[in-house]
């Protein structure tokens, strides 16, 4: 049997999650999941551009796929040119997004080696950050 048209809450959240696909099977909190991860890279596309116009040499990488990087890994890592030896790691998170315990862990590690590391969630903050790394 098909069901046609929206299917009620409290029934999605019974079906498997591999089959609650679409708009009309997903439950609420997978559609807010979806939002939040496409806004997500929405501003990871954002900031990468706005790097890579201002000459910086940047590789962020992909989270659609699988990936040989630690889990944690910051999501933009790159030399940055004003400051000789300076690096700096970006993560983008959006209004509600927290650090996983493997990104403060990361956090910690690139502070101890005298690196700077940013939890940005516009690209007005990643100009800000920018503007406070020091020799």
């Amino acid at each position: 049997m098909r069901i046609t048209g929206t299917i009620p809450e409290h029934i999605r959240r019974l079906m498997p999650r591999e089959e609650r696909t679409t708009r009309e099977t997903m439950t609420l909190p997978d559609i807010e999941e979806q939002v939040r991860v496409n806004s997500e890279k929405a501003l990871q596309r954002q900031i990468a551009d706005w790097l890579r116009m201002k000459g910086v040499p940047v590789g962020n990488p992909r989270m659609d796929r699988k990936t040989t990087l630690a889990v944690g890994w910051p999501d933009f890592v790159f030399p940055w040119a004003p400051w000789r030896g300076k690096f700096v790691a970006l993560e983008a998170k959006t209004e509600n997004g927290k650090q996983s315990e493997e990104q403060k862990r990361f956090e910690r590690l690139i502070i101890e080696c005298e690196g700077c590391y940013y939890v940005v969630r516009s690209l007005a903050d990643v100009v800000s950050a920018l503007s406070k790394v020091e020799p």
